[in-house]
C-alpha cells in the first residue's frame, strides 16, 4: 500500500495508515471474521486487493506471506499498548519483515 488511509469505526476516525508497504484488512481473511472497520482513502492510494475466494490459493502459492503474517502479528501482540491521545491521533505502524 502507498498513500494515506483513515480507519473508521462508524463515522469516527480511530487510526490512519501512512507507511508504505503496510498490510490492512487481513483479519477478514480468517474464517468467520467480518469487517470491523472501514478504510477511507485520504490521498491517491495504490493497494493490492485479494478477493476472499482467492486468499487460500494465494497463501498456498506464497507460503512466505503466511510466515510474514505470523511474525508480524506475534510482534504486534507482544508490543505494549500505548493509549492514543484521542480519536484521530493514532497512527498504525506494523513492523515490516522480509
Amino acid at each position: 500500500m502507498s498513500g494515506r488511509i483513515d480507519i473508521l469505526k462508524g463515522t469516527k476516525k480511530i487510526a490512519e495508515i501512512t507507511r508504505e508497504g503496510v498490510v490492512f484488512g487481513e483479519m477478514s481473511f480468517l474464517p468467520g471474521e467480518k469487517r470491523t472497520a472501514t478504510v477511507k482513502a485520504m490521498t491517491d492510494v495504490k493497494a493490492i486487493r485479494i478477493p476472499k475466494e482467492n486468499v487460500e490459493p494465494f497463501l498456498k502459492e506464497f507460503p512466505e506471506v503466511v510466515r510474514w503474517w505470523q511474525n508480524t502479528w506475534r510482534s504486534v501482540l507482544m508490543t505494549p499498548v500505548r493509549p492514543c491521545s484521542g480519536f484521530g491521533n493514532c497512527v498504525i505502524s506494523f513492523p515490516m519483515r522480509s
